[in-house]
């Protein structure tokens, strides 16, 4: 846990830099890994889609906005008078009534690094 007690009230800023990670499978010898789509490991592919072979690779794009909108970065939780992150919620519900209106034991101000 970090951040000042719930006794003494405050918030505390942590900066929470995103580093986004592209995930690519490689074979043995280091070279780029595919699958050939079959029914059973692409059961919802058509007909046209299956035999096709597939690289192994999942890149953060299609993921990074929907992960910096989520509840660890929104103000959107009303455990307090002010509007607050998950993490600072669920800390105030286990300290209950130890913590003063202003004490937030932290606030993530995060910025999402390019992906290169």
């Amino acid at each position: 846990m970090v951040g000042n007690p719930p006794d003494q009230g405050g918030t505390t800023v942590i900066n929470g830099p995103v580093i986004p990670v592209t995930v690519d499978m490689r074979n043995p010898d280091g070279s780029p890994a595919f699958i050939t789509t079959t029914t059973q490991n692409c059961p919802n592919c058509t007909p046209a889609q299956l035999g096709q072979n597939i690289r192994l690779i999942s890149r953060p794009d299609p993921f990074a906005s929907l992960f910096m909108n989520g509840p660890q970065f929104q103000n959107e939780y009303t455990s307090s008078p002010v509007p607050t992150q998950i993490m600072d919620a669920e800390q105030r519900a286990e300290f209950g009534n130890h913590a003063p209106q202003d004490w937030q034991r932290s606030e993530l101000d995060s910025t999402l690094s390019k992906c290169g």
